[in-house]
This record gives C-alpha cells, sequence and structure tokens, in this order.
C-alpha cells in the first residue's frame, strides 16, 4: 500500500465531522501534510476540537494490517470528495463526506435514483409491494438505494436485481462488516453488480447512531 493511501485510511481512522475533515484538506491538501502538522498547528485549526487534534496526532489511529488485507482482498476504494469519481449529486451538499469507500462501480446513471426504505419487520404484503416496486422502477431506468437491512430494504434491493438493474447499498458500518450476516450473498451480489458506499473507516462496528 502506498504512502498517500495509507495516510487517508489513518485520516478515516480519525472519525473526523466532515466539516473539521474538509477544514484539515483545504489548508494542507491532502493527509500526508496533515500529518506532518505538529498538534500545536492542529490546534489553531478553529473547526478542529481537543479530541479530534488528540486522535489524529494518535499514532495507533495508522490502518491495521487488517484493515490494509480487507482493502485490497476486497477491492475497496477510497474516492475523495475532490475526484471526478465522487457522486455528483452528494458533491452539492454543504456537510458531504470529506471522503467515501466504495466497492463496485460508481455510474452516471445513479443519478436518477430512488431510496426505498422501511421497517424491519414488514408484513408480507409490505415485502411485495416494496420487492415489486423497485422492481418496476429499475425496470425503468431508475437505481435503487437503500440501507441492506433485513425487511424493506432487503426486499428493494431484491426486486432491483430481480430486474437486472442498478442498487446501491448505503452502509452504517464499515465496508468490510456485513451487517446482517444473513445478507452476505446479497452484498456479494450487488458488490459485483452495483455499489456498497459507506463514510465509515475499515471495521467499523453497526452501532445504531451511525445508521441515520
Amino acid at each position: 500500500m502506498n504512502e498517500e493511501l495509507a495516510a487517508w485510511l489513518r485520516f478515516a481512522n480519525a472519525e473526523l465531522s466532515p466539516r473539521a475533515a474538509h477544514a484539515l484538506l483545504n489548508r494542507y491538501g491532502t493527509p500526508i501534510e496533515v500529518f506532518q502538522a505538529s498538534q500545536e498547528e492542529l490546534a489553531g485549526v478553529p473547526e478542529l476540537v481537543p479530541d479530534q487534534v488528540v486522535r489524529l496526532t494518535d499514532p495507533s489511529r495508522a490502518p491495521t494490517d487488517k484493515q490494509i488485507e480487507n482493502f485490497e482482498r476486497l477491492n475497496v476504494r477510497l474516492v475523495s470528495s475532490t475526484d471526478l469519481d465522487y457522486p455528483p449529486l452528494l458533491r452539492e451538499v454543504a456537510d458531504r463526506p470529506a471522503y467515501l469507500f466504495v466497492r463496485g462501480t460508481i455510474d452516471e446513471r445513479d443519478r436518477f435514483a430512488v431510496a426505498v426504505v422501511g421497517t424491519r419487520r414488514p408484513t408480507p404484503y409490505g415485502r411485495e409491494i416494496a420487492s415489486t416496486f423497485s422492481r418496476d422502477l429499475a425496470e425503468m431506468g431508475f437505481t435503487i438505494i437503500s440501507g441492506g437491512a433485513m425487511g424493506i430494504d432487503a426486499a428493494a434491493h431484491h426486486g432491483a436485481l430481480r430486474a437486472g438493474g442498478r442498487t446501491i447499498i448505503v452502509l452504517g458500518c464499515g465496508i468490510d462488516v456485513v451487517y446482517p450476516r444473513a445478507h452476505a450473498d446479497l452484498f456479494r451480489d450487488i458488490a459485483s453488480n452495483g455499489l456498497l458506499i459507506t463514510e465509515y473507516p475499515l471495521g467499523t462496528k453497526p452501532e445504531g447512531y451511525r445508521f441515520p
């Protein structure tokens, strides 16, 4: 793994807010330059709070062997907000993530997308309707976006796949974490035919506060 990518992974491991991450990148240019700054210099960045400075200067935040192994084994890419293939509609959001971890392809046609989300415990009728709507929308050329969870999310993804359409999972955990475990095959199919995407570092566990 090259120095630039290792610096990005360490930067992600600091788990900064988008506002703080963008402030650092605007000031220093790249994560490599960020980590060359002293603790005193970082403390002078108005957008950073003391705890964020501590995380940035903590050597234990360097990417682990497991993170590097999973990044390479799963063909993960890191896309920064200045990269040409950063999702163009997301670029218009004020607090957009400074970087994304992705498996699969970012496609121009994803501009035409519909988010389908709902309960993890739907009725059989609700599951059928979510799947049917998603299949029909995918056949019309829309990309179906959901969270990969049990219930309505899964029904939406399966409906899009049945139509041979595009579907995207937005994860509330690391790109290398399959949650729920029962969806391992679904995640693998979507990584091959669509897109998995997250703003969280590799290995991040699926805690409730991350999902909004």
